[in-house]
């Protein structure tokens, strides 16, 4: 995915964390599943718009 794929899951996580919610509580909050979350803070795919907003 390239670094900006991992500068853009490195700064998800450090939002999650900042929250205090597990990734399973933010793929809930933006309607989808744990996996999804763990793959965008990998760097290995990247979330839609909708899920940004």
């Amino acid at each position: 995915m390239g670094s900006y794929g991992e500068k853009l899951g490195l700064r998800i996580r450090e939002i999650r964390i900042s929250k205090n919610e597990t990734q399973l509580q933010l793929g809930i909050s933006v309607g989808v599943v744990q996996q999804s979350v763990a793959a965008w803070e990998k760097g290995r795919s990247l979330p839609n718009i909708p899920s940004l907003i």
